[in-house]
């Protein structure tokens, strides 16, 4: 392969999918340079137009998703070339269990699948931090890949052990001097609490089963509670 990337991903823009990448065309420029960001969509022609237009997107192509199947072959075509794939498709993709059953075969830490059921479940500042999430690494001639915490600069060999450290330090910690919640509290956090270092907003949604919550506190509770049984195993 011409380019120095050594990450991939595969996009399905359809159902309506492509209103996520639509809604923010210009946050196409903060993909990473080592990734190759493939979308599948009826009509890309247009959606290339559109997006040429911006400065600093030059990783980026689309390609006629065919119902779904020019993700099955560009998928064959250029999975021995990267280190690290990320695959956004329907949860009613025709060619799901063909993913899947690819995923089997890699490891979830090589080929990563997203299925988002609604387009307003994702969004492509979430698509990029999953990209950010599979940093590949080199050890000798080994390729393997870490996955990078996206508070703070820890990162890990296992996605288990990633979810864990977010758990556990990031939501749960109350001595942590980083405040996370919704974003409609933020403002008001902002002029209460003071002494916090830094205010982010907080992805609420369980990594173990997806659900969303409207605060920190009630993901927390909703963890405890519905898998901290599971951890122990």
């Amino acid at each position: 392969m011409a380019s120095n990337a050594n990450q991939l991903v595969l996009f399905d823009g359809d159902d309506d999918r492509m209103g996520i990448i639509l809604s923010n065309i210009r946050g196409l420029s903060k993909v990473p340079g080592n990734c190759k960001f493939y979308i599948f969509c009826a009509d890309p022609a247009s959606i290339q137009g559109r997006i040429i237009t911006y400065p600093g997107i030059s990783n980026v192509s689309v390609l006629p998703s065919s119902n779904g199947q020019n993700i099955i072959d560009t998928l064959k075509k250029e999975c021995d070339h990267f280190a690290s794939i990320i695959i956004i498709i329907g949860s009613n993709s025709c060619h799901a269990d063909e993913l899947f059953t690819k995923q089997k075969y890699h490891g979830k830490s090589r080929l990563f699948i997203q299925t988002v059921s609604n387009p307003p479940e994702i969004t492509l500042n979430e698509i990029i931090g999953l990209v950010k999430q599979h940093i590949p690494s080199c050890n000798d001639d080994e390729v393997f890949v870490k996955y990078g915490c996206n508070h703070c600069k820890e990162s890990f060999d296992l996605h288990d052990d990633l979810l864990e450290h977010r758990r556990s330090i990031h939501i749960q910690d109350p001595n942590m001097k980083v405040y996370w919640d919704v974003k409609k509290n933020l403002a008001t956090h902002k002029k209460t609490n003071a002494n916090y270092q830094i205010v982010k907003e907080l992805e609420v949604s369980c990594d173990e089963c997806g659900d969303c919550f409207g605060s920190n506190d009630e993901l927390a509770k909703h963890v405890e509670k519905e898998h901290s049984s599971a951890n122990d195993f």
